[in-house]
């Protein structure tokens, strides 16, 4: 629903290029970070040669799969795949119940949202000219149960979802705009057990909203203010004047937290107590800035509270074309912040993409993208790393980084990519394994991996198969 500058475009797709795609992690383990800080130097670009057989690939037994939701592995040891199919309709499928069996949802119903015990279905009727109901039915199709009716105009939409870790859901009415991100008109909750809705009063011109782990709270965030209310009865906390990032939760949600001109700005969740960090770091934005309404970088939690950063090496200052100054002799360092201690502790300085920087889960290790060459003749190669001796692991030519494994040993990336208008996508993608040879994976899709659902070490699903790991 947002619309974006040409130029905006094409940076999102040059940045979320390098972006990881969904997958299930195992917990992190902290980092290391006695170690000197120094810059690590790439090693001569190299391509390892996969093994000759590829890895099979194990179709789940689904009809007409279009974007896997979850799969997961239950108490039992069994896999488990929720998929949304072409149609919109919810289906489950698992090794032990075959083929795939579609959640029941009424006829003229659409939208299904599955609660997080998959007991409930959440979903919407259309009843008249820009209105729509919000109804509720259980897994089984019994009890369905009407919650609310939502109006708005030609120029609005609406949409809704659960609550994370509740027994409530939320709504919204939104404006589109031209450029940017949607405005947000209404704001509503409701308990889908006592049917109470809770109609939240949120400031004019809310750009965007961030909740709680637990569910417990919600940050509304606009151009000049944080308003931070209870999911409980929607009473407003605090509220904090600042033009700001989007705001973001620690994983146990005691604090609020953004990247401002200064450093880290901490928010204790309880009170709007404030408390800022000093960091100096640079960060890339695209020219004009339409519809960018965030400039914070990508991190990695380790713990609760502590989260590792790559920053730019530079004053604090936005560059604002992807391409100047000279790609090539960017760098950037890699940050430890323990926003409970307010420490920062630099680590490592790489020569690299800081946008495209993916840190493994166990956040021992990263991949990113180098620039090479001159502009504009500039190619991009991708670099994995260890993270406390700065050793260069791998060099890909023009490799595509799709996803870590679990563990941080193995990693799935693709080659082959078209470079130039009319060329042939030829590609191809690879089981990587940090210390052996990649292996060929037998997939029938062309370029990036968009989904990946790695459920154990060794099993994953992508693309409706189950790829079984050797």
């Amino acid at each position: 629903m947002k619309t974006y500058s040409l130029f905006l475009l094409i940076f999102i797709i040059l940045v979320t290029a390098c972006a990881p795609q969904s997958v299930a992690t195992l917990p992190p383990t902290p980092v290391v970070t006695n170690t000197p800080l120094a810059t690590a130097t790439p090693e001569p670009t190299q391509t390892l040669e996969p093994t000759a057989t590829p890895i099979p690939a194990a179709e789940i037994s689904l009809d007409s799969c279009a974007q896997i939701l979850e799969a997961k592995i239950s108490s039992a040891g069994v896999l488990e795949v929720v998929y949304e199919n072409i149609y919109g309709n919810l289906t489950a499928w698992s090794e032990d119940m075959q083929p795939a069996v579609p959640f029941p949802l009424p006829q003229d119903g659409y939208g299904p949202k599955l609660s997080a015990d998959h007991r409930r279905i959440i979903f919407q009727r259309d009843s008249g000219v820009n209105q729509s109901e919000l109804w509720m039915i259980d897994a089984d199709g019994q009890n369905e149960k009407k919650l609310s009716t939502l109006q708005y105009d030609n120029a609005q939409f609406f949409d809704y979802d659960w609550v994370p870790n509740t027994n409530k859901i939320f709504y919204y009415v939104a404006v589109s705009q031209e450029f940017g991100d949607p405005l947000y008109d209404k704001f509503g909750l409701i308990d889908v057990n006592s049917g109470r809705e809770i109609s939240l009063t949120i400031p004019p011109e809310v750009i965007t909203y961030e909740f709680a782990p637990d569910g417990s709270q919600m940050a509304f965030r606009t151009d000049s203010e944080l308003r931070v209310l209870s999911t409980q009865d929607g009473r407003l906390q605090f509220t904090i004047q600042a033009s700001l990032n989007n705001p973001r939760y620690s994983p146990d949600g005691k604090y609020i937290f953004y990247f401002i001109d200064e450093g880290i700005l901490r928010i204790d969740a309880r009170d709007g107590q404030q408390q800022i960090i000093p960091l100096k770091y640079s960060t890339v934005v695209p020219r004009g800035g339409d519809g960018f309404t965030d400039s914070s970088p990508e991190f990695r939690w380790i713990g609760n509270t502590t989260l590792l950063v790559p920053l730019l090496d530079a004053d604090k200052r936005y560059m604002v074309q992807p391409m100047e100054p000279d790609p090539a002799s960017w760098a950037f360092t890699v940050w430890q912040v323990d926003l409970a201690s307010e420490t920062t502790d630099p680590i490592r300085i790489f020569s690299g993409f800081q946008p495209s920087v993916i840190f493994s889960p166990n956040g021992k290790r990263l991949a990113f993208y180098k620039f090479q060459g001159v502009t504009p003749a500039l190619t991009r190669d991708l670099f994995l790393a260890d993270l406390a001796t700065g050793e260069i692991i791998q060099t890909i030519e023009t490799g595509v980084f799709e996803v870590w494994s679990p563990d941080s040993d193995e990693y799935i990336y693709s080659t082959g990519h078209p470079t130039k208008k009319g060329e042939t996508d030829n590609s191809k993608n690879y089981l990587g394994i940090i210390g052996g040879q990649p292996i060929l994976m037998n997939l029938s899709v062309e370029g990036s991996i968009w989904t990946v659902w790695w459920v154990d070490q060794n099993r994953l699903v992508m693309d409706c198969k189950i790829m079984h790991i050797p």
